[in-house]
């Protein structure tokens, strides 16, 4: 992915979520997006069509004004829209991953190699992370 492609998925983003009405619901292209919007942006044109992507998801996890966590997931023609029951799947993942999220950026906070943490962990034979 190109810089200016980045930057063009994070304006789009950051302009969704500013009116999103909840973090538990995702954004799909197919749904929220008019054809008039797919049709025009570089990204599409360039990496979007050629690779024969028909629907896209964005799940969101965490959003803050300096940290933002989400994933997506795409479709090719072959296999469609996304339904109602993939979407729904998907939201069942919400909690885990933001669980997951939350305990790496506490994980990020805390110096590692002055808390001891790797030491203990190898010394008490346990799996890293226990």
């Amino acid at each position: 992915m190109t810089g200016r492609a980045a930057a063009e998925i994070n304006a789009q983003i950051s302009k969704a979520l500013a009116s999103w009405p909840s973090l538990d619901e995702p954004h799909l292209i197919s749904r929220h997006d008019p054809a008039s919007y797919i049709e025009s942006p570089p990204y599409f044109q360039e990496a979007v069509k050629p690779s024969g992507i028909v629907d896209m998801v964005m799940f969101f996890l965490m959003y803050e004004p300096t940290h933002f966590s989400g994933f997506g997931i795409s479709r090719r023609e072959r296999q469609g829209i996304f339904t109602e029951r993939e979407i729904e799947i998907g939201k069942l993942l919400l909690p885990h991953l933001r669980c997951a999220v939350t305990i790496s950026k506490v994980l990020m906070s805390v110096p590692l190699q002055a808390s001891g943490w790797p030491k203990r962990s190898m010394r008490s034979g346990a799996p890293v992370g226990q």
